[in-house]
């Protein structure tokens, strides 16, 4: 007969040694090999259902007491009045909303995006803003206000399987940094973009810093990029996923996760890993926020990030600002005073504003 194990499982993970394999979790793993594998497997089908499970471009969704279209104008103030983003006057104006364009932009492949643009004729600078999982373009623009007004063009865009952009299933973002080179092109072409900078939160920060070390570490035009409580590494967050979700050590609910991950999504998600190709961002500035009371992404991935980061720069210039009390994405609504002056000394200290 077995004995029964007792485990004290963290609450949030502190270290990648949280979520790696040691001798002792192996020989454990071993042990009770039988159970693993059937919870591992329940886990990672009720990890798929979970991830692809959300409103895209209809359908009605409720925050409060009220229900709104989702990926409208409706759903972004709503979002906003929910974060008490209103009590700060930090979000845009019916005028403001009135004036947004919406395009369509084609990837290489031919597929649709669906995208946001507010302009600033007066500016050459563009903003470019990734929303994170479950989110629409229109929940992007949270992240571009204090750059409109601070004389930004911006744009905003639905990723894969996101709002009314191509794609059935969400692959986490792994393909996004192709499709955002596809609408930097655009501005580009269309607009005569020459300067521009990324932000994005949760899933869309991890996409920004990935675009830079994939694509744009080869473009002069960009000029910085914000993470917003991005993870670091997918195969450590969906352990950490899996844990927080079964309330059971990762261990013994992810077993063979690579593997299965990689036959239900196309890849591997230890390569996606954004840690592994910043040395090539050296001369990109980034700031990376994160809330220090984050349960979905742990803040120590942003920490490791930020290290690995400014290990490359000569002079350093990228920042990581962590907010207190601040549970994921949140940075923007209970830190907000801290992300506003934050991002607005970052942008005059790398010379975007003055």
């Amino acid at each position: 007969m077995r004995r029964k194990q007792s485990e004290n499982v963290p609450k949030v993970p502190t270290s990648d040694q949280d979520l790696v394999y040691n001798f002792p979790i192996l020989w454990k793993t071993l042990w009770d090999m039988p159970q693993i594998k059937v919870l591992s497997t329940k886990s990672l089908v009720r990890f798929n259902n979970v991830v692809q499970d959300y409103l895209r471009d209809e359908g009605m969704r409720q925050r409060k007491a009220a229900y709104v279209e989702v990926d409208t104008i409706a759903d972004y103030v709503d979002d906003s009045f929910a974060r008490g983003l209103n009590q700060y006057n930090f979000l845009y104006t019916a005028d403001d909303l009135k004036k947004l364009d919406e395009v369509v932009i084609l990837n290489p492949d031919g597929q649709k995006l669906q995208a946001l643009i507010l302009r600033n004729n007066r500016s050459k600078k563009w903003v470019i803003a990734l929303h994170g999982w479950t989110e629409n373009k229109f929940l992007g623009l949270r992240q571009t206000y204090l750059f409109s007004k601070l004389g930004f063009n911006v744009m905003t865009i639905d990723v894969r399987a996101h709002g009314a952009s191509y794609g059935t299933k969400t692959d986490l973002g792994y393909s996004a940094p192709y499709d955002l080179a596809s609408c930097v092109d655009y501005l580009k072409t269309h607009y005569g973009m020459t300067n521009y900078g990324l932000i994005g939160n949760s899933m869309g920060g991890s996409i920004v810093v990935k675009y830079a070390e994939d694509i744009g570490y080869l473009d002069p035009a960009l000029k910085f990029v914000i993470d917003d409580c991005g993870f670091s590494n997918l195969l450590l967050e969906a352990r950490y996923f899996f844990q927080r979700q079964t309330k059971m050590p990762w261990w013994k609910v992810s077993f063979g996760l690579r593997r299965k991950f990689k036959k239900v999504f196309g890849y591997d998600p230890n390569d996606f890993d954004i840690r592994k190709k910043l040395s090539r961002t050296a001369q990109i500035p980034m700031l990376f926020l994160h809330g220090d009371a984050d349960d979905l992404v742990p803040l120590y991935m942003s920490e490791q990030l930020y290290k690995e980061k400014i290990a490359s720069e000569q002079i350093v210039v990228s920042e990581l600002i962590v907010f207190p009390k601040a549970k994921h994405v949140e940075a923007i609504s209970v830190g907000h005073k801290q992300y506003v002056n934050g991002i607005v000394q970052f942008l005059k200290k790398i010379g975007e504003i003055k």
